[in-house]
């Protein structure tokens, strides 16, 4: 087998890799929920990461362009491999990279090295070392990094409302999860979280999450009219391990 036809095949093996991540997500997000990680990623930032991987995953599997699609693979997989590292330093135990399938962080930092040395032992011809970019090279990148400018200026916080719609729920956190941001543990925290009605009907909120590490019942019961907003308070209490976490509380 030649060396363009191995490197063919590594370029679609990863293409494959990103398209099979971003059906995980898809479905997770569908399905109400997403891997811990990612889940304290805003609506936003989930969806146009999403769209990026399964743009880079189309490009790869595609072949066309073939050298700016392998600069476009390098740099993502490079790009999703520095984060995996940052999760592991954080001490994060899923990655959240495969939607609500628990992944160390581990795990996804080895897949993501591999790829990313695939690309690079496979580089196409006339591709590093020794030779400049092109801008044979660098006119498709520059378009990808383009789309992904203009679909993160498209979304907003319509993206979470959609999301709830299409997972037909009556109610959306308005600015996505709410950060408690970092605190020593035993310490507790009160946060404000907007509850906003997409129903037709007024919703009567008289019940909530009572646990030893979230309290959401402070302001219970409460109606959130039709198409409007209501704000209910819940205290944290830090308790577990280092690292980032995610603690969900319901009404």
């Amino acid at each position: 087998m030649s060396r363009n036809a191995i490197g063919d095949a590594v370029m679609r093996l990863c293409g494959a890799v990103l398209l099979a991540a971003v059906a995980l997500k898809v479905h997770g997000l569908s399905a109400g929920g997403v891997g811990r990680a990612l889940s304290l990623l805003s609506p936003r930032t989930q969806l146009v990461g999403t769209e990026v991987e399964a743009l880079v995953g189309i490009w790869l599997l595609s072949g066309y362009a073939r050298r700016g699609a392998w600069w476009s693979g390098l740099m993502l997989f490079f790009a999703l491999a520095a984060v995996s590292a940052y999760l592991v330093a954080v001490g994060q135990k899923s990655c959240g990279c495969f939607g609500r399938v628990e992944v160390s962080p581990w795990v996804s930092l080895a897949l993501d090295a591999v790829c990313a040395l695939g690309l690079v032992a496979t580089r196409p011809d006339g591709v590093w070392p020794g030779r400049a970019v092109s801008k044979h090279d660098l006119v498709p990148a520059c378009g990808l990094v383009a789309a992904v400018g203009l679909l993160f200026a498209a979304t907003g916080e319509t993206t979470g409302r959609s999301l709830s719609r299409l997972r037909g729920e009556p109610l959306f956190i308005a600015g996505g999860d709410t950060d408690a941001g970092a605190a020593p543990k035993g310490e507790s925290r009160t946060v404000p979280v907007t509850v906003e009605n997409l129903s037709e009907t007024d919703v009567n909120l008289f019940g909530g999450t009572t646990t030893c590490a979230c309290v959401a019942t402070a302001d219970l019961p409460l109606i959130v009219p039709a198409h409007g907003q209501a704000t209910v308070h819940v205290t944290i209490k830090f308790t577990g391990e280092m690292g980032r976490s995610v603690l969900s509380a319901k009404l």
